[in-house]
């Protein structure tokens, strides 16, 4: 089960990487006016879905994306990245349609509802930190603040700014790499939010030159880029127990062959899993995954080779 989550997952990135990312927003007129209707949200975007949910406003969903393990797993599904299951949104009724679609053009049928029934589509970016700072605070602006105990939530999206003595604590540890295991094991370059999360905000010197947010690597690749240090994404299932980030065990089992090629991260155990459930979710939740990197370099930093247990 949680090899097929983790599939699904790279492969949503993998998507959201291809289709890149867009500022723009397509709106549709408001709906008619008189008695305000009660907010009705079809997520087609688990990044959103996320974002809501920290928000307060996950109880507004009635229909979610095919792959979202986010929202509740009784919701109508309403299309992917490849496609819209039209009928399922009519009967969702929503008033709102959330999507990160990337820099395509939005389906032309969806515009044409969109337009006939007064719903409002917002077509969110998903490619850089500020894409998803920015849809953080229009949906705060759209939907107001949630009902409940914490109805002014704080903004989890808010910019780091290492200082100068963290950064050089944190660059003692040398070149790390953001990896993407598997069959094509993926390096997170330059243009994602994981790559510039690690450089701009934790303050971390970053092996290359990388050829873009995401690049597939084979033995040789790794054996050129040398990295000191290495920070595995694997996302675990929602409802799974997370596990030691550090285990030798485990690192290696996730790596395969590659823990085999001398590399400097392997030589010194600065080998770790980072497998927050929505690690690879362009939602609010990467607060928490920067957290959770950040948490691994200082280790490291702090303990030196061999950090692990």
């Amino acid at each position: 089960m949680r090899l097929m989550v983790l599939a699904k997952l790279a492969l949503f990135f993998l998507l959201m990487v291809i289709a890149g990312c867009s500022d723009s927003v397509e709106r549709s007129p408001p709906p008619p006016t008189g008695e305000e209707q009660p907010v009705r949200i079809v997520s087609l975007s688990p990044g959103v879905t996320t974002t809501l949910l920290h928000r307060g406003h996950d109880p507004a969903i009635v229909a979610r994306h095919g792959w979202d393990t986010v929202a509740d797993s009784r919701l109508p599904i309403a299309g992917d990245q490849t496609g819209i299951n039209y009928e399922a949104m009519l009967s969702a009724q929503p008033t709102h349609i959330f999507l990160q679609w990337g820099s395509r053009e939005l389906p032309e049928r969806l515009v044409e509802l969109g337009a006939q029934r007064g719903w409002v589509i917002e077509n969110f970016g998903s490619l850089s930190w500020d894409d998803v700072a920015k849809m953080e605070l229009r949906l705060s602006a759209m939907l107001g603040p949630a009902e409940g105990e914490m109805a002014e939530r704080p903004v989890r999206m808010g910019r780091l700014e290492p200082a100068a003595e963290l950064i050089e604590h944190r660059q003692s540890i040398g070149k790390l790499l953001l990896l993407l295991p598997g069959a094509e094991p993926a390096a997170l370059g330059p243009g994602s939010f994981h790559y510039e999360m690690a450089t701009e905000q934790l303050g971390c010197a970053m092996v290359g030159p990388l050829d873009g947010p995401y690049v597939r690597l084979h033995a040789e690749d790794l054996v050129r880029l040398t990295p000191d240090a290495i920070v595995l994404l694997v996302p675990r299932g929602e409802r799974e127990a997370g596990g030691d980030a550090f285990e030798a065990s485990r690192w290696r089992a996730e790596l395969g062959r590659l823990a085999d090629l001398g590399l400097p991260a392997t030589e010194s155990g600065r080998v770790a899993v980072l497998d927050h459930p929505r690690a690879l979710l362009a939602g609010s939740s990467l607060a928490d995954v920067r957290a959770e990197l950040g948490a691994i370099i200082d280790r490291w930093a702090v303990a030196g080779p061999n950090a692990g247990p």
